[in-house]
């Protein structure tokens, strides 16, 4: 696989997968072309959330270490498959 993926025809390929590739238009084609720089779309919700959630982390982190913020783990045996 290695070396088929270094072989001069497999940047051919991916050079003309990008030349006829919908997804990207006008002057980021370009540059996509001629740089090699790959332009992505990026979801804001889902950014949001991952924001979203990190901020809670290390809210959580910062209540649970000046005590005001508990954890409550249960030890269980978990039902043996029959």
């Amino acid at each position: 696989l290695l070396i088929a993926r270094s072989l001069f025809t497999s940047r051919g390929f991916t050079y003309f997968h990008n030349i006829f590739n919908g997804d990207i238009r006008g002057f980021m084609r370009v540059v996509d072309l001629l740089t090699g720089i790959r332009v992505t779309e990026v979801d804001i919700s889902r950014q949001a959330g991952f924001t979203d959630y990190r901020q809670r982390q290390l809210l959580g982190d910062l209540l649970r270490r000046h005590g005001i913020l508990g954890e409550f783990n249960k030890l269980f045996f978990p039902k043996e498959k029959k």
